[in-house]
């Protein structure tokens, strides 16, 4: 379970990690996350 950032996932299990770059750094989000959730769910 991811926990960094500004919302946390409670249930998310069955969706492929993908990897994306947020201001030259790599993140990982959930495939179907919409940016923002992306985005949301590793700011740190």
């Amino acid at each position: 379970m991811m926990t960094v950032g500004r919302i946390v996932r409670l249930a998310e299990r069955d969706r492929e990690e993908v990897q994306f770059l947020l201001d030259g750094e790599t993140r990982n989000a959930l495939d179907g996350d919409t940016v923002l959730t992306a985005m949301l769910a590793t700011a740190h």
